[in-house]
């Protein structure tokens, strides 16, 4: 499941569970173990690994590696992904469409998201992107756990079709305005260190927590 022209791992077709922590790996081409479930992959100079093929794969995590380019296309069985500090711009995850966790915290060069084909997703964790300005999350209609907090770019958030959501925390963004009307299943609402100017919270009746501190806002009716 790789590109045949990284050395990688030969006639091992029945692992199924792989873990690495080396600093030093540079090329990882598991093609042949096309039994593999979860791969785990830590402390790394790996800049791209092609895992197109890999439809056995449901848990693969990707974190503190120089990584630049992924290939999921073909994934199709994929349930949890963790992309933490790496230096991918973009993921492609349109073919992907079993996903139902999904962190990539910590991306700095990651500058957009789109997450249309995810109505399996139900957590999606994605803090601390400095150039993240855009999320799609239109068809996500799964989802119930988001957060997008800290150090995001964020100034628009288009929640109305995620009404499943009972967690959202979108802290230190550039919101200017937030509409949580469709979301009355929220429990918990962080939305502070924002430029929010207004915030109607009349259809969350269920919230058990409003976290709202740090905005423009001059009067709140809860």
């Amino acid at each position: 499941c790789g590109n045949p022209n990284l050395p990688g791992i030969n006639n091992i077709d029945s692992l199924t569970h792989l873990s690495l922590d080396v600093p030093s790996l540079s090329f990882l081409d598991p093609s042949n173990a096309s039994n593999l479930i979860d791969l785990n992959i830590k402390n790394s100079v790996l800049t791209s690994i092609y895992l197109s093929n890999c439809t056995s794969l449901e848990m693969l995590s990707l974190e503190d590696v120089d990584l630049t380019t992924i290939y999921l296309n073909g994934a199709n069985n994929l349930q949890e992904l963790n992309l933490k500090s790496t230096n991918l711009s973009s993921v492609d995850l349109s073919t992907n469409v079993n996903l139902y966790s999904f962190n990539c915290e910590d991306n700095s060069q990651l500058s957009s998201l789109d997450l249309t084909a995810q109505n399996k997703l139900e957590i999606l964790t994605c803090e601390n992107n400095s150039s993240l300005q855009t999320i799609n999350l239109d068809g996500a209609d799964s989802l119930y756990i988001f957060n997008c907090s800290y150090n995001n770019q964020l100034n628009t958030l288009d929640l109305s079709q995620n009404t499943a959501l009972t967690s959202l925390q979108c802290n230190d963004n550039q919101l200017t305005s937030l509409d949580v009307s469709q979301n009355t299943a929220l429990t918990g609402l962080g939305c502070g260190g924002n430029l929010l100017t207004s915030l109607d919270v009349s259809q969350n009746t269920a919230l058990t927590y409003l976290d709202c501190s740090n905005n423009q806002l001059t009067s709140l009716d809860v």
